[in-house]
């Protein structure tokens, strides 16, 4: 990959492994990639917007502390084995991920699947928030802009 790329969105069909990624990477779009299903590796600092698809169920190593996207897909059923980032302002996992996480003050958008069931302290500037069919716990008083429950 060219050492100067800041965003890269790969395709559908895309299953191969990344290898190191350059320096700059600012944007990592896995969103499309179907059947990719490889450890990412290392993050670089740089990063702020990392997207992975619906096959993806690999553990991921520490999350840069710029990141500030974070959307995980259906498949990912690891642990988060580390701290969500303390820039991070949307948070999205997919149906399958059922393990507690604590999510950092400046959280704006929050999702979570179906399967999560896990007591979430949720934070107070959070202006978007969907939460899935398994979410039994009461949601505090928040200036919630948007709310979708699953049913």
């Amino acid at each position: 990959l060219p050492p100067a790329l800041t965003a890269l969105c790969l395709g559908q069909h895309f299953t191969q492994a990344l290898g190191p990624l350059p320096a700059q990477l600012q944007v990592l779009n896995l969103r499309l990639c179907s059947h990719f299903n490889v450890p990412l590796g290392a993050l670089r600092p740089a990063l702020r917007e990392l997207r992975l698809g619906d096959a993806f169920d690999q553990p991921l190593q520490a999350l840069p502390p710029t990141l500030e996207v974070l959307v995980l897909g259906d498949a990912l059923s690891q642990p988060l084995q580390c701290a969500l980032p303390p820039a991070l302002r949307t948070f999205q996992v997919g149906n399958l991920f059922n393990s507690p996480v604590e999510l950092p003050g400046t959280l704006r958008s929050l999702s979570m699947g179906d399967s999560y069931t896990h007591l979430m302290e949720l934070p107070s500037g959070l202006r978007e928030l969907r939460i899935g069919q398994s979410y039994m716990h009461a949601v505090p008083p928040l200036p919630l802009a948007h709310v979708c429950c699953s049913q």
